[in-house]
């Protein structure tokens, strides 16, 4: 399965690398080779836990013993970097630091400190879960830290406020190839905008209603975007030569939603694309080609991907299924993902929910025809 990854140089970068589901190992190495070797040294006395899981039937203790036992050597690649203790101190709890147990917490600890590959590694040891869309490492402690299962920051937190109505990013997307090792791609021959929620116009030019100007990626597939903190979107679209032929046509259009940003400067944003949501869109009894397409991931309080019920409540008629290692699997009803096809066209509320029916997360994107839209769910603010 193709995917890009759009680089946003803010501090924000790694918590992306942690929470979507793709590979870590995959994001840590590119963000290792963007970001530059850790610096070493010798510290005692850091916190054990990287972030606090809910405090429920013996979660924390639980979590705390399996980490001091599975993770020696991740803790230890960790202590020996500065930035991955900056980090550690800043997430896991302390004496005087409640530690970190939901999004925004998260987000200003990578907005405030270096990028550490490092600090992503250990994260990953507790909290990497083998739900999409490979197993967890051998020595996860995915079970006893809850991975996937942390709720308890479900309308409990907010975004940080921002001062100005947009920021200025820099905007970098990479092609990640399927196998786990090969370095990252350069994307080509794409544009790009910046957007709010909207309804889209089906063929943008340039632009579309609520976006503003189409940018072409420079030869390193970067472009710098204005872009609305309060609720961003992304628009992609396939570039064209001077026929007018498609230069590169599994890029499809597609609108990105992510989480609220907090400042200008680096996260990613890994965005399935092309050719391998075509073939699954194509797997679904009913689909009919040029029709709206939603795919939606979601995430828990700590960024780990969570296995929900994913719904369109204005959208009955939307044909649903789920994506594992890129074919269909209309099945599982909970799962870390969920993908619509035919869904009408309209400004359309997303909404997810556990197996016990408590709602966790809701939003509004954009659907339209021929668009991919792709929308990160996060857990519910206290405002939603």
């Amino acid at each position: 399965m193709r995917a890009f990854v759009v680089r946003l140089r803010s501090a924000l970068a790694v918590f992306a690398c942690a929470v979507i589901a793709l590979p870590l190992s995959l994001l840590a190495g590119g963000c290792s080779k963007l970001a530059g070797i850790d610096d070493y040294s010798v510290s005692d006395g850091d916190p054990i836990l990287p972030a606090v899981p809910d405090d429920v039937d013996g979660r924390v203790e639980n979590c705390t013993r399996c980490i001091r036992h599975n993770c020696v050597e991740e803790r230890s690649q960790c202590l020996a970097s500065e930035r991955c203790r900056d980090m550690l101190r800043c997430m896991g709890p302390t004496e005087t630091n409640a530690g970190c147990d939901n999004p925004n917490c998260i987000a200003r600890c990578v907005s405030d400190n270096a990028v550490s590959p490092y600090f992503w590694k250990y994260f990953a040891c507790a909290f990497t879960s083998g739900e999409f869309p490979t197993p967890p490492p051998s020595n996860s402690c995915a079970t006893e830290c809850g991975a996937g299962a942390n709720w308890d920051c479900v309308h409990g937190f907010d975004w940080d406020p921002m001062p100005t109505p947009s920021v200025d990013v820099a905007v970098q997307i990479y092609i990640v190839p399927a196998a786990l090792n090969a370095p990252l791609l350069v994307a080509q021959f794409v544009e790009i905008a910046a957007c709010t929620d909207g309804y889209p116009d089906p063929n943008p030019v340039p632009g579309d209603v609520n976006c503003r100007e189409w940018t072409p990626l420079s030869a390193y597939g970067e472009a710098d975007l204005e872009v609305p903190f309060a609720s961003p979107a992304f628009a992609f679209r396939s570039m064209k030569d001077e026929s007018g032929s498609i230069l590169q046509p599994w890029a499809y259009f597609q609108r990105l939603y992510p989480r609220p940003l907090r400042r200008s400067g680096p996260f990613f944003l890994p965005v399935v694309l092309g050719s391998s949501l075509a073939f699954v869109a194509g797997s679904i009894d009913g689909y009919e080609p040029g029709s709206s397409i939603v795919f939606v991931n979601q995430v828990d309080c700590l960024g780990t991907a969570a296995a929900v019920k994913v719904e369109l409540p204005d959208a009955p008629s939307a044909l649903r299924t789920t994506v594992l290692n890129g074919e269909s699997h209309p099945e599982l009803e909970y799962f870390t993902n969920a993908f619509f096809v035919k869904v009408p066209p309209a400004l359309t509320r997303v909404r997810s929910s556990l197996r016990n029916g408590t709602v966790v997360s809701a939003r509004a994107v954009v659907a339209a025809p021929g668009w991919f839209t792709t929308v990160t769910l996060y857990p519910a603010t206290r405002q939603e």
